[in-house]
């Protein structure tokens, strides 16, 4: 049965239907006869589906009559009419008529590109002859064109995806006969006929490949994908170079699949007992071939080397004008600025700088301060050093008098060292204040410089004058420091007792 287990429609029940002269139930009965012409047109796809004409987009019509005779039945008595009925309705198109005819560029929102915009005059007259009733006349082919788009759009993106990541001028230029290889690749089942309507349709309905035919040899045509313009006269010539070595290639395969052959041949006689000659003549061809076959690898190289100089000098090309256009748009770019404008605004800039710094100086210094807080500390700064001044002054007047100096020594001195751990760093650090005060040479000291501290503090007036007095009468000896270290007491004692009396 084929491709009729796929249709329902097909049911032994309604075979005599299908078979029969139908064209009386266009009028007596529009739906049955319009549902006998969608079951034709669902085998019609079963067997693109199936290969059963070892194709998949194109219905070989000199052939439809033998697939589809029924033991019982015979040949189904309206298959033209089914097939002209759906060439008007636009589910098939003629290959005569399509790569003669493009397809107008219009899309419905509920179809395809619609093969009823091929030319209707053409269509009107076109009738399908399934049998040669001359011997001139031909046997058309017809294209489903919804196999047409969902094929060729799959296959389409397939190919596109696998050449994207090759660069090579090359590997974008094909003949037909490579691009059938390379479709085959991803759909085993293509008829030579399928290839040459995708090429149609790639190249004038959807324009996804350019064409271009061979000056040498108009029978040939080269094909650049991805882009409709025409091809180059440099892709022309790497597209000619690929051909070429993709027919020696195939001759090579040819040649070599020819000596193996011979090979086993002349084994198999020799095993067999041949005569000398025989296998001589068998050695010979196949030394031939052996010389063909490295010929033809020899010139497989040169142009497979051949056409890496081409990619080479289109990658060039490339670069060049890629450097080209780099070097133009850096001149535009840098016509857009002057070298006076950037010091004009680099200056401007540092001014705003300085500027902004100033701003934030004067912030920062002008809030958050209180100026009472500040004169309270300058007050208490200043009674602070008026203390330290006045200390100092009497710590250096009573060293000089030796009197209370030695009396307090003595006090200290007489305390156990246990009594008041707390405060001996303290109390030390008193005493070699006193016991550096008293380095100054006492004969160096005068009236003068004294006096005026002196009198500052009333209550101690007599008693400083009484001193000083004493001191101008003492001799002392300036190299020997007035106060020496008791080693049985951690205070200091003087060294001069007369200071004392």
């Amino acid at each position: 049965m084929g491709p009729f287990k796929e249709v329902p429609q097909f049911k032994e029940s309604r075979l005599a239907s299908l078979y029969s002269d139908f064209a009386h139930l266009k009028e007596i009965n529009p739906e049955g006869y319009r549902a006998n012409l969608d079951a034709w047109l669902a085998v019609f796809q079963a067997a693109l589906r199936c290969h059963t004409f070892h194709s998949s987009i194109v219905l070989p019509g000199a052939e439809l009559p033998r697939a589809f005779r029924n033991t019982t039945h015979g040949v189904p008595r309206l298959l033209a009419l089914s097939l002209d009925e759906h060439i008007r309705a636009g589910a098939l198109v003629p290959w005569s008529i399509y790569k003669h005819h493009a397809v107008k560029s219009v899309r419905r929102a509920w179809d395809y590109l619609s093969p009823r915009k091929v030319a209707d005059d053409v269509l009107g007259t076109y009738r399908v002859l399934l049998y040669r009733s001359d011997a001139s006349m031909a046997v058309d082919a017809y294209i489903d064109w919804s196999l047409l788009v969902s094929v060729g759009d799959a296959l389409y993106a397939q190919l596109r995806r696998a050449l994207e990541d090759d660069p090579r001028l090359s590997a974008l230029l094909f003949d037909e006969l490579l691009f059938g290889d390379r479709l085959r690749a991803f759909h085993p089942a293509l008829f030579d006929t399928d290839v040459l309507v995708l090429l149609v349709y790639y190249s004038r309905d959807t324009g996804r490949i350019g064409t271009a035919t061979d000056p040498a040899d108009s029978t040939k045509t080269y094909l650049r994908f991805g882009d409709a313009t025409p091809l180059s006269d440099a892709e022309i010539a790497a597209a000619r170079v690929k051909s070429a070595a993709h027919r020696v290639q195939k001759r090579i395969e040819l040649l070599d699949m020819r000596f193996v052959e011979l090979g086993d041949t002349a084994r198999l006689l020799a095993r067999a007992g041949a005569s000398k000659h025989r296998l001589r003549n068998i050695l010979v061809r196949k030394s031939a071939l052996k010389k063909s076959l490295a010929t033809a690898s020899a010139t497989h190289t040169q142009l497979i080397q051949i056409l890496e100089k081409i990619d080479e000098a289109k990658s060039n090309v490339d670069l060049l004008g890629t450097l080209i256009s780099a070097k133009s748009g850096l001149a535009l770019l840098n016509e857009q600025i002057s070298l006076a404008d950037v010091d004009d605004v680099t200056a401007a800039l540092d001014q705003e700088m300085a500027l902004t710094g100033e701003i934030s100086d004067v912030l920062m210094v002008s809030s958050g301060i209180d100026d009472d807080e500040i004169e309270t500390e300058l007050r208490a700064l200043e009674r602070e050093t008026a203390k330290t001044l006045e200390r100092k002054t009497e710590s250096q007047a009573v060293s000089e008098s030796g009197e209370p100096e030695s009396a307090k020594c003595e006090e200290e001195s007489a305390k156990p060292k246990e009594s008041a751990p707390a405060t001996e760093s303290a109390e030390k650090d008193l005493h070699h204040k006193k016991y550096e005060s008293a380095k100054v040479p006492v004969n160096t000291v005068s009236e003068s410089k004294i006096s005026p501290q002196i009198n500052s503090q009333s209550e101690d007036e007599e008693l400083l004058h009484d001193l000083i007095e004493k001191l101008k009468n003492v001799t002392i000896d300036s190299t020997q420091p007035l106060l020496k270290p008791n080693p049985h007491n951690s205070e200091p004692e003087l060294k001069n007792q007369s200071l004392l009396a």
